[in-house]
């Protein structure tokens, strides 16, 4: 689970950050703070885009 806070941090680093939602990695692309949602991109499939709640985002640490 990522907070808005910490999905912040992810989208403003220079570093690739891994990030799953359901399993699949994603790139995150804007937050909407008031609904507690991130708009992804799956990294499989780049043309695929989704608005999904920040709290069911996982980071992956290596």
């Amino acid at each position: 689970m990522i907070s808005v806070e910490r999905a912040k941090k992810i989208i403003a680093s220079p570093e690739m950050i891994t990030v799953t939602y359901n399993g699949e990695e994603v790139f995150l692309e804007k937050i909407h703070e008031k609904k507690d949602t991130v708009i992804v991109n799956y990294i499989d499939h780049p043309e695929n885009k989704a608005e999904v709640l920040v709290r069911d985002l996982t980071e992956i640490t290596h």
